[in-house]
């Protein structure tokens, strides 16, 4: 069973008109179940679509690792990486 442990907030790139890239802020609810964490943004579908989100992001963060479910290539490890800092800070992790 999964476990809500936080809801975070941090920054991720949106991409505008004209090619512009404005940092906005997104809160997104994290859920736990051992070493394996799930992201959830919360963003209707249009606004993910422009931050480029998934529904949900998944990985593991063991022993200082960080590691997506969807390999190495993840176009969101950036994404992954903010969220695991703002646990740290709440001394979640």
């Amino acid at each position: 069973m999964n476990t809500r442990i936080s809801t975070v907030t941090i920054t991720i790139p949106y991409h505008g008109s004209g090619n512009v890239i404005r940092q906005q802020p997104v809160q997104m609810d994290v859920y736990r179940e051992g070493d394996l964490f799930k992201a959830i943004p919360l963003l209707d579908e249009a606004e993910r679509r422009i931050a480029n989100l998934p529904p949900q992001l998944e990985f593991e963060y063991h022993e200082k690792k960080l590691n997506s479910m969807r390999g190495n290539r993840d176009g969101n490890l950036h994404v992954l990486r903010s969220i695991v800092e703002a646990l740290e800070k709440e001394t979640v992790l």
